[in-house]
């Protein structure tokens, strides 16, 4: 199944055009966190810049997968 990954803060949003071809449901959310944990690390001191942002994840009907917020203290 091909899953989107969508920056969404406030009234900005950065679009994933191309998505990435998964195997279920269980890959998408192991890659969503993996992404998360590495634009962390990326980002540093900047990370709080990204405070309220979520990753949602679509599919390609555009439907709403799960959502996860890029400032969880669970994903740190």
């Amino acid at each position: 199944m091909r899953c989107f990954f969508h920056l969404l803060g406030g009234t900005s949003a950065i679009r994933d055009e191309s998505g990435v071809e998964v195997a279920d449901l269980d890959e998408a959310r192991a890659q969503a966190l993996a992404g998360i944990r590495e634009f962390r690390q990326e980002l540093g001191a900047d990370a709080n810049e990204w405070r309220n942002w979520t990753l949602t994840v679509t599919d390609a009907a555009g439907r709403t997968l799960f959502s996860l917020p890029l400032d969880s203290p669970d994903l740190r």
